[in-house]
């Protein structure tokens, strides 16, 4: 008020008055568009970003030529007469307009209603349009009067519209979603949809434009929305800046829109009130009337002057101008242009422009020139319009153009003023920038990673199609999920600390590992790497990220540090079974020993034999520790198959309330397999069985012989055993990893005994198979090789007579183990044989080569597999050999490490014993060597057995 008082004293003539300057100040006071100016807050704004829907007649909509037209784009170009600030208006698809304007693309956001989460985000103008929202129903349905009623029907509404959430409190959930009014409109004509809820401005404007308006009735509105115009929470100042400059538009002007898009006056309350302002004003205003005219009277030759000076400030802007400045008459011919537009058309100067027609000569394409005028004509103003010129030369010249037509005082055409400017430079750059952003859309869409951006309340604005392939949601699905429904609850703190450290430091972070939630109900283990987003202002407006799904990864290297530590149990369990087995070897031959110095009625002898049991089970303990130990390889021999399907049914079974039914061939043939891994797998089979049956039932083994032929591609003779219960089954998704290491469904498994069954067939060249129906058993079927002849196969019992002493040569042993040692010997001297012994493979050679040179060569040498520190029975074995070809040697070992013990004749040896064994073991394991080397006439040569 007091800037104003002050402007009006400095009037010369008027300090006289301080009455009429009163009245002055205070029509200004009360005038809105005077408030405007006073204030001055956006003088320093250029220009705002304005988004709003874009199919809304006759509010806004697109004309022919796609430029946006209606009540509300007069409403703003008139704004910007008002505050001199320039709106750029953008129209779009209603859902994506709200998605942009919350990402900070623009700066006000048009055509929106309030409500309560929009408030949250949001600061709003007052109201400036009542928009009643009722349903439209097909005219052949009735009953329908509110929401309440259309329940049982489709019911089409616009994506993103407020209405939908009243819909589905109204208890309406089919719900279909169309991206404008007049695609609705359109479904509904065709019938489509029944029943369709659209802003009653807007669907009456497509149903009489499609002429379909009495094919349908309406209900009560719904409720009824409010047009405002809102800026971003806490942006108070670009408000008031909105609100000033639509109150400055006078009541007359807003009904003059409102008639030419309407044909009637729809002035809103808002707009009422600043018309009682205006009425006020111009009622103070008319009272100084009089007085003002007397003062501008008097100021005429001063102005006069003024006007010149000013006319002549005009000139040479025009003159020196970089824009283009255009004036044209009545008839279209060019009357006044600057010097940069002749230049820009081509020509020498001024004077070979002026007089042109404009319509027929500086239009490049026709249909362009067309739609621009019909466009000018119907507006009579056009602002940013872009079209193509044409230079003098025939080659075009992109520009832009705000132009507007001119009226003479008695309203006639009296021609046509404006500006333009070459656009060619910013052609390219759009088109450079288009370029650019397609190449980095296709690298972001093309990368294998998932790239994603969220706002400032950290909920996604973006992410690629990748997160389909890892999580398995739409990128549309995961902008409108919370992120922390999603990560893990136990990652929360980390997320939370990622932002709080990305914020505060301005920065970003590297490779940290989130578990999220997939569709699918699993957590998926993502690697992040990405950094907080600040706009020039340095506020923080969001982060942006690029993610890898590393879940089978994290797998595999799980799976590695499992085998890494199962590769250590092997080794481990090989030390210990060696170690156990030389010990197991005293225990073994001491009690076949002690059996012969005692008759066989001797009250100890039973004692005897229930030892060797007990340490034949060690043994067989030990023997199922090497199947998982590294080697483990299978020392085969003639196996009864019926005899250990036998034991291992008894042996499971016992204790249990399982029936078990045998069904062998009589002539099942026999296996060339390892005993104690048949029997292992056999039990593991038959008690996974009897565990799945805790209330009891029937585990049927079926045996049967079975000859493949070569279209089976397994060829050959074979013993087939069918294991069957009648327990629980395994569920079909779970059936195709029962052999995996490591799978398990029973609490406190380990995973490893069908592992172990897979483990031993494969190793004895057999196949092995599953079925099972969940709720009715499981059947295990195993496939093993028949011998390849008709061997006999070795006695069951370990407590036969002992044999008369066989061997009346020379032997050598060699073990880096002392009980061993002694044991061995005193065997080999109870069997009539003379024993030397050693402690390592090299003293076995020079025993063996000193004793040749003497010209007593040994009948048997027995050699150590493994000597810790020194040489080993099989290098040993291998100089014997170069000293003496015809040596015949034994291998024996507490170990199977590699495929000496299980295949011996091919490393060189006649004859293997596995540790532990007893007298009865060593002795006919001795005899069929030295019968084998008679044979052969080689009786002169050195046996060698190798423990």
């Amino acid at each position: 008020m007091n800037v104003v008082v002050r402007w009006i004293s400095s009037f010369r003539g008027w300090r006289g008055i301080p009455t009429f300057m009163v009245l002055v100040a205070l029509a200004l006071q009360s005038s809105p568009s005077c408030l405007a100016a006073q204030e001055g807050s956006a003088g320093a704004l250029k220009s705002v970003r304005v988004v709003m829907d874009d199919n809304y007649p006759p509010y806004v909509f697109k004309g022919d030529n796609g430029q946006l037209q209606g009540v509300i784009i007069d409403q703003w170009r008139l704004w910007e007469k008002k505050t001199g600030i320039r709106a750029e208006l953008t129209g779009m698809d209603w859902a994506e307009a709200q998605r942009r304007m919350r990402a900070g693309e623009f700066d006000v956001i048009d055509t929106i209603f309030h409500n309560e989460q929009r408030g949250k985000i949001y600061d709003f103008t007052a109201p400036y349009a009542d928009i009643p929202v009722p349903l439209f129903f097909h005219s052949d349905i009735s009953g329908i009067r509110g929401p309440e009623d259309a329940k049982g029907f489709m019911v089409a509404a616009k994506a993103g519209g407020n209405v939908i959430e009243v819909l589905k409190k109204s208890g309406v959930t089919n719900v279909v979603e169309y991206p404008s009014y007049e695609k609705i409109i359109e479904a509904a004509r065709d019938g489509q949809v029944k029943v369709f809820t659209v802003d009653r401005p807007a669907a009456l404007y497509y149903l009489n434009r499609l002429n379909i308006q009495d094919r349908f009735r309406e209900t009560v509105p719904m409720y009824s929305g409010k047009f405002h115009r809102a800026v971003k929470k806490g942006n108070r100042e670009l408000l008031t800046v909105l609100e000033r400059g639509f109150a400055s538009i006078s009541a007359g002007e807003y009904q003059e829109i409102d008639k030419r898009w309407m044909g009637a006056s729809m002035v809103s309350p808002t707009q009422l009130r600043y018309l009682r302002y205006a009425a006020g004003s111009a009622a103070l205003l008319g009272v100084v009337a009089i007085a003002w005219v007397a003062m501008l009277r008097s100021a005429v030759g001063r102005k006069t002057s003024e006007l010149e000076q000013s006319e002549e400030h005009y000139r040479s802007i025009i003159q020196n101008m970089q824009d283009v400045y255009y004036r044209s008459d009545a008839e279209g011919r060019l009357t006044m242009i600057s010097p940069s537009g002749a230049e820009l058309l081509g020509y020498d100067g001024v004077e070979k422009v002026l007089g042109c027609v404009i319509r027929d000569t500086f239009y490049l394409d026709p249909e362009e020139r067309d739609a621009f005028l019909h466009n000018l004509k119907i507006k009579n103003h056009l602002y940013g319009y872009e079209l193509t010129l044409k230079r003098q030369d025939g080659n075009p010249v992109p520009v832009e153009t705000s132009t507007h037509i001119m009226f003479d005082s008695d309203g006639s055409f009296a021609g046509v003023e404006g500006v333009f400017r070459d656009i060619s430079q910013r052609r390219k750059d759009l088109e450079a920038l288009k370029e650019s952003e397609e190449r980095y859309r296709q690298l972001v869409e093309q990368s294998s990673a998932w790239i994603w951006k969220t706002d400032a309340d950290l909920i996604h604005t973006y992410s690629n199609d990748n997160v389909l392939k890892i999580l398995g949601y739409t990128a549309e699905e995961l902008c409108s999920m919370e992120i922390l429904k999603l990560v893990h609850h136990g990652d929360h703190e980390i997320l939370r600390k990622i932002a709080e450290d990305a914020i505060s430091g301005r920065g970003g972070w590297d490779g940290i590992v989130l578990r999220w939630l997939a569709r699918d109900g699993s957590w998926r283990s993502i690697e992040s790497s990405g950094r907080a987003i600040f706009d020039d202002k340095g506020r923080f407006i969001g982060m942006q990220g690029v993610d890898t799904d590393i879940t089978d990864r994290l797998l595999l290297q799980q799976e590695q540090e499992k085998n890494q530590r199962l590769e250590s149990l092997g080794l481990l369990a090989g030390g210990i079974a060696h170690d156990f087995n030389n010990i197991l070897t005293g225990i073994v031959g001491n009690l076949s020993l002690a059996r012969t110095m005692i008759d066989s009625g001797h009250r100890a002898a039973a004692r005897l034999d229930e030892c060797e049991k007990a340490a034949g089970r060690a043994g067989e303990l030990t023997r199922q520790l090497l199947t998982f130990a590294r080697g483990g390889e299978p020392v085969k021999k003639i196996v009864d198959i019926s005899r250990l399907v036998n034991e291992a049914v008894t042996f499971a079974l016992r204790g249990s309330n399982v029936r078990g039914v045998l069904e062998l061939a009589d002539d099942l043939w026999t296996l060339d397999a390892d005993e104690g891994q048949i029997n292992q797998a056999l039990n593991n089979l038959l008690i996974n069985a009897v565990q799945a049956m805790p209330e009891g039932g029937v585990v049927t083994v079926r045996g049967e012989n079975s000859v493949m032929d070569d279209s089976s591609g397994v060829a050959g003779r074979y013993v087939r055993l069918t294991i069957r219960d009648t327990g629980v089954g395994i569920p079909a998704d779970l059936l195709a990893r029962v052999f995996d290491p490591y799978f398990t469904t029973k609490p406190g498994g380990t995973g490893l005994g069908l592992a172990s069954v897979y483990s031993i067939v494969k190793r004895h060249g057999g196949e092995l198979g599953v079925s099972s129906e969940n709720g009715r058993g499981t059947e295990f079927m195993i496939c093993l090789p028949a011998a390849g002849g008709i061997e006999a196969c070795e006695p069951a019992s370990v407590s036969l007579p002992l044999p008369e002493a066989s061997c009346s040569g020379r032997v050598l042993v060699m073990d880096d183990e002392e009980l061993v040692i002694d044991v061995v010997s005193m065997m080999l001297e109870e069997l009539g044989c003379a024993v030397e012994t050693c402690g390592d493979g090299s003293a076995a050679v020079d025993h063996y080569r000193s004793a040749l040179e003497r010209g007593a060569p040994y009948d048997v040498v027995i050699l150590d597999l493994t000597v810790p520190g020194g040489m080993g029975g099989l290098e040993a074995a291998r100089r014997i050999r170069e000293i003496d070809p015809r040596a015949v040697l034994i291998v024996s070992s507490g170990y199977s490490r590699d495929s000496v013990a299980s295949d011996y004749r091919s490393h060189g040896f006649s004859g293997a014993v596995m540790k532990p064994y007893s007298l009865e073991t060593l002795s006919e394991e001795l005899g069929r060597v030295m019968e084998s080397v008679r044979h052969t006439h080689l009786s002169s040569a050195g046996t060698v057995v190798t423990l």
